[in-house]
């Protein structure tokens, strides 16, 4: 069934397919009071407390103690909420960027920005039922799903599962997202037109969106070895884990931005083949000058081949990858983030 068309007031375009709940959240996070992160750091607070008072209120716990499992669970429940609602950001500044780059009008662009930032309804609805799926199943299947904290009462399993589901349910949104973000991101760069090998900014502007993807998917491993210690690499599965994960991480970041190497490498060659017709008609020039022996005339010349050169040179150097060296260098840090953890964990235990 073909999803129903929306007028956006903002923008005074149709808009493909309304906001599902998690955009519907996001927008009323943004309308929120004072900056996002607060509204964050606030929420994970609460939830870090609720996480303890369940137990309180359950009796498993003196009140006022406080689990460092449960704590740091209760701040896991925002990361993807967060971080769709900054990747949704990052989408839509890297369109801007790119802007010079894509030849469409106003509408065509907000319609693109709209599919870069939401979810049609219809599948952020289906997050939902598979996030409860996946949350009861992880609190009920597991004999003991809090540690060596024993309930008493239904209360804390409830409390978890309905935890458990919104973190997997915005976990599949950010999931479905990230995969329509990046096939948009192969689209408009298979569109790309007047690439400048001089002014490569709009170029590199996805890059951005799919190395923060990929960042995204390794901090996950961040945060599991922050929950359990004792899973950060060192057996043979935590090691198979982390290299999967890293694959994934570096295919997102990769993969849809190759297109964009096309482009700049088609352009490069023109340049080149162009300098290398003005260097081959000076040449010919010269040669022509000193045939007929007009040695005055040769400065001129000298000047105009010493320049196409230079020219020359300076295109080779160019490089054609579709990321800049400042981009490259922030996911290489990350993708090396858990290994540096695992590090300093093992030379800790030697001393203490």
């Amino acid at each position: 069934m073909a999803e129903q068309t929306e007028v956006s007031a903002d923008q005074g375009v149709e808009i493909p397919y309304p906001l599902t709940w998690i955009d519907q959240l996001i927008a009323w996070i943004d309308h929120l009071p004072g900056p996002v992160w607060l509204f964050y750091v606030l929420g994970a607070m609460a939830m870090a407390f609720m996480g303890n008072a369940m137990f309180w209120l359950d009796g498993s716990m003196p009140v006022g103690s406080f689990d460092t499992l449960a704590t740091l669970f209760g701040v896991l429940v925002f990361y993807w909420l967060a971080l769709y609602q900054y990747l949704t950001r990052v989408g839509s500044n890297s369109l801007q960027t790119f802007l010079p780059l894509l030849d469409a009008d106003h509408s065509e662009v907000a319609q693109i920005d709209h599919e870069l930032g939401t979810l049609p309804r219809w599948l952020g609805w289906l997050a939902i039922p598979l996030g409860l799926g996946l949350g009861a199943g992880t609190i009920l299947g597991d004999p003991a799903p809090f540690g060596d904290i024993v309930p008493r009462t239904p209360i804390p399993y409830a409390v978890d599962i309905a935890i458990t589901t919104f973190l997997w349910a915005t976990f599949y949104c950010v999931v479905i997202r990230s995969i329509r973000q990046l096939r948009t991101v192969s689209k408009l760069h298979a569109r790309a037109t007047n690439v400048n090998l001089l002014k490569l900014e709009p170029a590199h502007a996805f890059s951005t969106l799919t190395a923060r993807t990929g960042i995204g998917v390794i901090l996950l491993l961040v945060f599991a070895y922050l929950l359990d210690p004792t899973t950060a690499v060192g057996s043979t599965l935590d090691i198979f884990t982390y290299v999967v994960t890293a694959m994934i991480s570096i295919a997102v970041f990769v993969v849809p931005v190759l297109g964009m190497r096309d482009h700049l490498e088609d352009e490069k060659e023109r340049l080149l083949n162009e300098t290398s017709d003005l260097l081959q008609s000076a040449t010919d020039d010269l040669h022509s000058k000193v045939n007929r022996r007009a040695y005055d005339d040769f400065a001129g010349i000298e000047d105009s081949i010493g320049a196409l050169i230079r020219e020359r040179e300076l295109i080779e150097k160019i490089s054609t990858w579709p990321w800049d060296l400042r981009t490259i260098r922030g996911f290489t840090s990350a993708l090396l983030l858990p290994i540096f953890l695992w590090l300093v964990t093992r030379l800790l235990e030697r001393f203490f």
